[in-house]
């Protein structure tokens, strides 16, 4: 590896004119200098461009360029950014999140220090409006196995938080451009499932704003993104067992997800796409019959007007049962009652 590699360095963006500089200068603040931006402008209707076009002039290391393809989204974005880059390391970063200005510097030192990872990852803190305006962290890391975390939806780290060999994202296959919400989680579930070594920092380096408008993946209630969830929940079930990956627990916390989605669906009166999900739930998992029983019975009360204000009891009920098969049948007479 050479003393000073160039880190690339990839940000979507889509109407952030605003924050976009807020972003843009916490890069330039780095103490590390060998780095580039490559910004994938994602159609713009606001001022971002003139932004990009004044950063590039003032700083030659910062490259912007529009979406080529005719698909919309982060994916695409970050995609073509990364075919673009020319790093050894890649960091992806979103158009309304920071860096803190040793970012760049702490992770080149863990790589040196670290060299046979495939990716190194850092901690993340939360914030509203400036970095340091909250103490929340974006989640911590614990001694349980890290793909069943991410399986049960319990994300520990964000775009971000990683910090990626070039060959690695090669290896991984990059961005899953027919998503359009779930991204960092299905990118971080292959990772893992790949087998990839990584150490977790907890170094806090980068920070993740909570509320901004205008994010290229949004209203995630749409028919598009609920069709998605199902599509995507398919695909890490055949990724896992094509990598001999898919344990016994594994298994079940995918049809776990199937569970949560099909409560969703009758919470928002979305029957067609819950119908979807048990016939997908059937072929998975058919020897799995409890929980297809209890959405049939539930769904013919619901739509009487029977239950529906134990929808929120009975959503906190599965939570907290971490949605094991043994609580369903105690679920199933909570709703009768």
């Amino acid at each position: 590896m050479e003393n000073n590699p160039l880190v690339s360095i990839i940000i979507p963006n889509y109407n952030r004119e605003e924050l976009l500089k807020e972003t843009l200068d916490s890069v330039i603040d780095q103490t590390y200098r060998n780095w580039e931006v490559i910004v994938i402008d994602d159609d713009s209707t606001d001022h971002s461009i003139e932004v990009l076009q004044a950063y590039s002039q003032k700083d030659e290391r910062i490259h912007f360029y529009r979406r080529e393809s005719d698909i919309k989204g982060a994916c695409v974005c970050r995609n073509e950014g990364f075919k673009k880059s020319k790093g050894e390391f890649i960091l992806f970063l979103d158009s309304d999140d920071l860096l803190s200005p040793f970012c760049l510097e702490g992770r080149m030192k863990a790589t040196s220090y670290y060299p046979d990872c495939d990716f190194w990852v850092f901690s993340t803190l939360e914030f509203n409006r400036i970095s340091g305006d909250s103490d929340i962290l974006v989640n911590i890391f614990t001694t349980e196995n890290p793909l069943n975390r991410f399986l049960r939806m319990d994300v520990i780290w964000l775009a971000t938080g990683p910090f990626w060999k070039r060959d690695t994202i090669n290896k991984i296959g990059g961005w899953d451009e027919k998503l359009k919400s779930g991204q960092d989680w299905d990118f971080t579930v292959r990772a893992l499932a790949n087998g990839f070594k990584f150490l977790y920092f907890n170094n806090i380096d980068n920070y993740w704003r909570r509320n901004s408008n205008n994010k290229i993946s949004d209203d995630n209630t749409s028919k598009e993104h609920l069709e998605l969830r199902i599509y995507l929940f398919l695909k890490i079930f055949e990724f896992l067992k094509a990598k001999n990956q898919l344990s016994e627990e594994r298994r079940r916390l995918i049809r776990n997800l199937f569970i949560a989605y099909m409560i969703d669906m009758i919470q928002i009166k979305n029957y067609e796409l819950l119908k979807v999900a048990i016939v997908r739930d059937k072929e998975l998992f058919p020897e799995k019959r409890k929980v297809r029983m209890l959405t049939y019975i539930f769904t013919k009360l619901y739509k009487i007007g029977v239950g529906r204000n134990r929808i929120p009891g009975l959503i906190r009920y599965i939570n907290a049962c971490e949605m094991r098969d043994n609580t369903f049948t105690k679920v199933r007479y909570k709703i009768l009652k």
